[in-house]
C-alpha cells in the first residue's frame, strides 16, 4: 500500500492513498519537510485518504504539534466520515483544526 503527499500551492498539502504501519513514519517526515516551506497558515486536504485509521489520527497531531512549533496556522479538511468519527471519539474535536463541510 501506498500514500502520495504533495504540495497543491504553498499554502496546501494534499495527502491521499493509504496510510498504514509501513508507511506512515516516512509520511510524517516527508509532511514537516513540506511545512517547513510553508508560513503563515496551511491547509491539509485529506480527502484522498483510501482508509483512515488512529495512524492517520496520530499523523496529524504530529503534524499539527509540528506546525505550532513552526508558528503555523494548520487546518485540516476533508475527512471522510469514518476519519471524522475517529477524531470524535477519540474527544479530538476540540484539539485538531478541522474544517467540516456541511
Amino acid at each position: 500500500m501506498s500514500y502520495e503527499l504533495k504540495q497543491r500551492d504553498p499554502h496546501t498539502l494534499v495527502l491521499g492513498g493509504v496510510l498504514d504501519n509501513g508507511n506512515v513514519v516516512l509520511a510524517r517526515a516527508e509532511g514537516e519537510r513540506l511545512l517547513k516551506a510553508v508560513s503563515g497558515q496551511c491547509v491539509v486536504c485529506v480527502d484522498g485518504l483510501r482508509e483512515a485509521d488512529s495512524g492517520v489520527i496520530a499523523l496529524m497531531l504530529a503534524w499539527l504539534r509540528f506546525a505550532r512549533r513552526r508558528g503555523l496556522d494548520i487546518r485540516f479538511q476533508g475527512l471522510s466520515p469514518r476519519l471524522y468519527g475517529l477524531v470524535h471519539v477519540s474527544g479530538l474535536e476540540g484539539i485538531l483544526p478541522i474544517d467540516v463541510a456541511r
